[in-house]
């Protein structure tokens, strides 16, 4: 797609389309959104932050262990969260 149609879709300037394709600017949220709306891809993607074009870029790599350390933290009664908190007050 032409940075002209770009623009236009977008309802920005050529100009401005040139800033954010040369890296000179970042595109706000809202057009961030639009962007990986328009072209099917993550904002993540666009922004350069990941190789993967996906929306569903899949689950964080850390995702398994921080969700095995929720169901621990779930086993434990309010009394004794209450206590920890108390000791990390603490020290």
């Amino acid at each position: 797609m032409s940075q002209e149609k770009l623009a236009e879709t977008l309802s920005k300037s050529v100009s401005l389309i040139s800033l954010y394709e040369g890296g000179h600017r970042v595109p706000p949220p809202d057009v961030l959104y639009q962007l990986s709306e328009l072209f099917a891809v993550s904002a993540d993607y666009l922004l350069g932050l990941t190789d993967n074009p996906n929306l569903s870029g899949g689950l964080p790599p850390d995702y398994a262990r921080l969700k095995a350390i929720e169901v621990e933290l779930e086993k434990i009664d309010l009394a004794r969260i209450i206590e920890i908190e108390r000791l990390m007050r603490k020290g």
